[in-house]
């Protein structure tokens, strides 16, 4: 696999999004580098990257470091179904 790879939910086609590494990780939980267009059940309005538990980045940066994308930057503005409010 080559990206982040995702599924159509209306045409069922397998899209590439992005760079190689943590794929599996990435179609697992759902990772959207946009989280307003998370189609998840689990996603809630409000809930990014950014103010999630796991993200290290700086808060005004686009993006940042995430604890489960290990050596990988992650959309400030994007969410996965792994988000945790940050405490």
């Amino acid at each position: 696999m080559a990206g982040f790879q995702g599924v159509s939910q209306d045409t069922k086609e397998i899209t590439t999004l992005g760079r190689g590494g943590t794929d599996a990780t990435a179609v697992a939980l759902a990772y959207t580098e946009d989280a307003a267009s998370a189609k998840h059940a689990s996603f809630k309005p409000g809930s990014l990257c950014s103010n999630c538990q796991f993200y290290t980045g700086a808060p005004d940066a686009a993006r940042g470091p995430c604890t489960l994308f290990a050596g990988y930057s992650v959309a400030a503005k994007g969410w996965c179904s792994a988000w945790a409010k940050k405490a």
